[in-house]
């Protein structure tokens, strides 16, 4: 009967472990991830890179390719999971700042999603993990 009640006690927190889990979902992110952003009229190659501080906070920069040949940088801050792989950050760079809002896929390999900034309409950005050698 002990060893009855004692499981009893353990299977609720068995069946939480993977809704946790679930729910640090973002912290798995940090990689750097190869892809393109739209800038100006047209996509253009970019890479995204995130990581976690020091205090659990995800972070980010992103660079991508002009037509002039000019790489354009930025960062990213304020990242936040606004739902399962869906994860909602500040950019800024010398264009201005506004937000992007990006969906992972399950595997978390790869993202798709875009920027908007204030007054316009949102602007695709995707990208995919660089796999590691």
């Amino acid at each position: 009967m002990r060893q009855l009640r004692s499981m009893s006690l353990l299977l609720p927190l068995v069946l939480a472990a993977p809704a946790a889990a679930e729910d640090l979902w973002w912290q798995q992110v940090p990689d750097i991830y190869a892809g393109e952003i739209w800038s100006g009229d047209a996509m253009h190659p970019g890479q995204t890179q995130f990581t976690q501080t020091d205090d659990g906070r995800l972070v980010g920069s992103y660079s991508f390719l002009e037509d002039n040949g000019q790489r354009q940088r930025g960062t990213l801050d304020h990242c936040e999971p606004t739902g399962l792989r869906r994860l909602t950050c500040r950019w800024h760079d010398g264009y201005g700042s506004g937000l992007v809002k990006l969906q992972f896929s399950q595997g978390l390999d790869r993202f798709k999603g875009g920027w908007l900034q204030s007054g316009m309409a949102v602007r695709p950005w995707r990208g995919e993990r660089i796999p590691r050698s």
